[in-house]
């Protein structure tokens, strides 16, 4: 049986790792969320133009210039999002409505949502050509997040414009963080004759926490190493004292019969 004071020494370091497992390691995944009903993000959109001849800028770029959008999820189910985007424009307010699978696309989902933690070489929706080209970690809405990165590019308007378009998601939840057209318009000769640009960034989300102040979820394995230290720290130590103790005994004895 071990003595009353070793006892005491793993119960604390017990309750030590229990409070680890209870408090620290959530914090590691506190960022993580599914989208649901209620949802939201705003974006950022702004539009560059520039011509060879000194045309102004069309319009559609006039109006989405410098604005915010805001993405609202009205209702999810498996693999089912309907969502609508209120976009503040220029020239006034427009409500969009978006719904489709984020497994295959179907509908007109327009890229705002994708499946959860793809990697490179998936397909962004299943049974389509798009795939992804890569993940990495980037700052989003206050935050670092996992992202992954799928890119075309195409010739449009019977090959007088050639449109590039890149995309980022958000790994875990399959929000879209960013993205960023860019078109290049040719005379019939070939040549540029103007260029154009149009970028959105996610400002703000309720799908995860901006990060602020320590991140105790980012050393949380080092506190789990930290605490199985002293537990064993501890038991090493009694275990030590009641061999001094027991030494001690046995020379004392020895002593007392000669």
């Amino acid at each position: 049986m071990l003595g009353s004071s070793l006892q005491k020494q793993i119960i604390c370091a017990s309750l030590v790792l229990s409070l680890f497992t209870w408090v620290v390691m959530p914090a590691h995944s506190v960022n993580v969320f599914l989208a649901s009903s209620g949802d939201w993000a705003s974006y950022m959109v702004d539009a560059a133009w520039s011509s060879v001849s000194g045309q102004g800028a069309p319009m559609d770029l006039v109006n989405i210039n410098q604005t915010v959008w805001r993405l609202q999820v009205v209702e999810v189910s498996v693999q089912y999002l309907r969502l609508s985007v209120t976009k503040n424009l220029q020239n006034g307010t427009v409500v969009d409505d978006y719904e489709g699978s984020v497994w295959t696309g179907s509908g007109n989902l327009s890229m705002w949502f994708i499946r959860e933690n793809l990697g490179v070489g998936d397909s962004v929706y299943e049974g389509q050509e798009l795939k992804v080209n890569s993940t990495s970690s980037q700052d989003f809405a206050g935050a670092t997040r996992s992202v992954v990165y799928a890119w075309f590019g195409q010739s449009e308007q019977q090959g007088t414009v050639f449109h590039e378009h890149a995309f980022f998601w958000d790994s875990e939840t399959g929000v879209l963080c960013g993205d960023l057209d860019s078109y290049v318009y040719y005379d019939s000769l070939g040549n540029v004759t103007a260029r154009a640009t149009t970028r959105s960034s996610i400002g703000a989300t309720s799908l995860w926490t901006a990060a602020a102040g320590f991140d105790f979820g980012s050393y949380s394995w080092w506190f789990l190493g930290v605490a199985v230290a002293v537990l064993f720290m501890s038991v090493f130590v009694v275990f030590y004292r009641r061999m001094l103790k027991a030494r001690r005994l046995r020379r004392k004895s020895y002593v007392r019969k000669k």
